[in-house]
C-alpha cells in the first residue's frame, strides 16, 4: 500500500510542475528614464491595468516629492594645487554655488 501512496504523491507533484507561471509585462518611461516590470503569477484579483495603474500613481508621488521638497544636499570641496600652494574652496548647494580663495 505504502508504494502506492508514495506513486500517487508523486503524480500529484509532477502534475503540477506541467502548468506554466502566468507573466505579466509591463514597460514605459518617466523622469528621462525607462522602467520594466515583470509579475509572475499574480493573484487573479490583479490585471495589467491595475499594475500599470499603481507604477503611474506610485512614480507621480515620486516626482511630486522631488518637486515640493527642499533640497538639503550641500557639497564642499578645496581644489589645491601643491605646486603653487594655491587653493579654491567651493560650497556647492542646491540654490547656488559659492567660491572662497585661500591666498
Amino acid at each position: 500500500m505504502r508504494p502506492i501512496a508514495l506513486l500517487a504523491a508523486l503524480l500529484v507533484v509532477l502534475a503540477g510542475c506541467d502548468r506554466k507561471p502566468e507573466v505579466m509585462r509591463l514597460a514605459g518611461e518617466t523622469m528621462g528614464t525607462t522602467y520594466h516590470v515583470t509579475v509572475v503569477d499574480a493573484p487573479p484579483d490583479i490585471d495589467e491595468a491595475a499594475v500599470g495603474a499603481a507604477i503611474t500613481s506610485t512614480l507621480e508621488e515620486v516626482k511630486e516629492l522631488w518637486r515640493s521638497s527642499p533640497r538639503t544636499c550641500e557639497y564642499y570641496y578645496v581644489f589645491a594645487d601643491g605646486k603653487s600652494n594655491q587653493a579654491v574652496g567651493v560650497a556647492a548647494v542646491f540654490e547656488r554655488e559659492a567660491r572662497v580663495e585661500f591666498a
